[in-house]
């Protein structure tokens, strides 16, 4: 059984008011927008490599594309103090920063649970937690 645990959205964090007009992963190969990137192996970069290559666009090819933050908090903080105008992130990061997002894909988070262990009482805790 799958038991649905969260979801999140991907997308593209940018400033307030959208500056610089950035309106999808196209406007990223712009050479007047700087943009900082999710480390290397991390799903958001994954996703984000992946909308590119869909639009014909060699990620090689922008503007810091090897200039990275560990967490999406950091990338909400380089567009936020204007030291990058465009990011990939959550949704909830750029919410708690006041920034504005662009969407390009949700993902879902599940827990696989053999049917033999729905009741048992191991993972009763967990379920509960899930119901709180």
């Amino acid at each position: 059984m799958l038991v649905n645990l969260a979801f999140r959205e991907n997308g593209l964090i940018i400033a307030p008011g959208n500056p610089k007009n950035i309106r999808s992963v196209r406007d990223l190969a712009r050479r007047d927008v700087r943009f900082i990137n999710r480390a290397r192996g991390t799903g958001t970069r994954l996703l984000l490599y992946s909308k590119l290559k869909n639009a014909r666009i060699d990620p090689r090819t922008l503007n810091d594309w090897e200039h990275t933050a560990a967490t999406h908090d950091a990338v909400a903080a380089a567009i936020a103090t204007g030291a990058a105008d465009v990011g990939p992130g959550l949704r909830a990061t750029a919410a708690a920063w006041n920034l504005d997002f662009i969407p390009l894909g949700e993902e879902e988070y599940d827990l696989a649970i053999p049917h033999d262990e729905l009741e048992s009482a191991r993972l009763e805790p967990i379920i509960e937690a899930l119901h709180s």
